[in-house]
């Protein structure tokens, strides 16, 4: 059960990414009116999540053999409804590591999530402190941990934004999905089976078990924002019906 409230979680959390990027892009369009201004505000806003995506392309492929080339994190092609953030050059190679390079950018992202949602789930009270310090008494608690929330809700944003990976990135994936499927099934046939009691399985559903908690704060920080940008976008569509 917990590995399919994970995978649906990151299902969700991809086209709620989807969504948030084109609201973003027409919050600045209509607060801007320039379609160019629009797009630099947009992937400025989440440029530290291209960051994370290229490098995890250009360190996962170096790790592997693979050559890298010219790498860009700047805006590089525009077409509608799709910005290239970023991108990064390299050679040729063999199905398995494209596709290990190509879905880099998703296993990166989701443990820099976990590991900032882990923090942010212990800041959050002394953060709600000193809020309630603003209001309750005129001692206030120090502010840091309310500084550090913010800038983690802002990493998680911006990260979860950008981790999943292009149709550039998955050239090569079906063929080696297919092959997995096989030796899966074939493993299954043939009377292969993995016990849930293994030490092994146990220590995953224990790693999935906390994912599944701290991408659900993340859904919850998009959310929020998807929530506001719609409710400052809406009255501007309703416009123009």
């Amino acid at each position: 059960m917990t590995t399919i409230v994970f995978f649906a979680e990151l299902v969700a959390l991809y086209f709620l990414s989807r969504w948030l990027n084109q609201s973003l892009f027409s919050f600045f369009y209509l607060t801007t009116h320039s379609k160019k201004v629009a797009i630099s505000f947009t992937t400025f806003l989440l440029f530290p999540g291209t960051v994370v995506h290229e490098l995890s392309h250009l360190f996962v492929a170096e790790i592997l053999g693979v050559k890298t080339g010219k790498l860009s994190l700047v805006p590089e092609q525009f077409e509608e409804n799709y910005i290239q953030a970023g991108s990064v050059q390299m050679q040729q190679t063999d199905p398995f590591r494209r596709t290990i390079i190509g879905l880099a950018p998703l296993f990166v992202g989701l443990t820099i999530l976990s590991l900032l949602s882990w923090q942010l789930s212990l800041l959050a009270p002394q953060a709600y402190s000193f809020v309630a310090s603003l209001f309750i008494q005129t001692t206030l608690v120090p502010a840091l941990p309310f500084v550090l929330c913010i800038l983690f809700s802002y990493l998680l944003f911006t990260i979860s934004n950008n981790m999943f990976s292009s149709k550039e990135d998955l050239e090569g994936v079906l063929p080696v999905i297919i092959l997995l499927v096989i030796i899966v099934v074939s493993a299954y046939i043939i009377g292969i089976r993995v016990s849930l009691d293994s030490p092994v399985v146990i220590e995953v559903l224990k790693v999935f078990k906390a994912m599944t908690r701290y991408i659900s704060i993340v859904l919850g920080i998009n959310l929020g924002l998807l929530v506001i940008l719609r409710l400052f976008i809406s009255p501007f569509t309703r416009k123009n019906r």
